[in-house]
């Protein structure tokens, strides 16, 4: 499971990780900006309900939107 911010961000005319934290701030949540590149990075180990709210908001979708499914790669 990844979440699909930048595709989100790049839908909305979100051009970078810094606007979407401002975003973020203005809604009261918070969170590190080394923490959100994690989340964005898809590095974070878990997610805060908050923060998944918060992109539902922003990116006004649902929340499977901000997810997409891939399967582990075999090597």
């Amino acid at each position: 499971m990844k979440f699909r911010i930048y595709e989100l961000m790049a839908e909305r005319g979100i051009k970078s990780v810094a606007a979407l934290h401002r975003k973020l701030i203005e809604m009261r949540v918070p969170v590190s900006h080394s923490q959100l590149l994690r989340i964005v990075d898809n590095r974070a180990d878990h997610w805060k309900v908050q923060y998944i709210n918060a992109f539902v908001d922003i990116f006004e979708c649902q929340v499977a939107d901000l997810f997409k499914l891939e399967k582990p790669t075999e090597d």
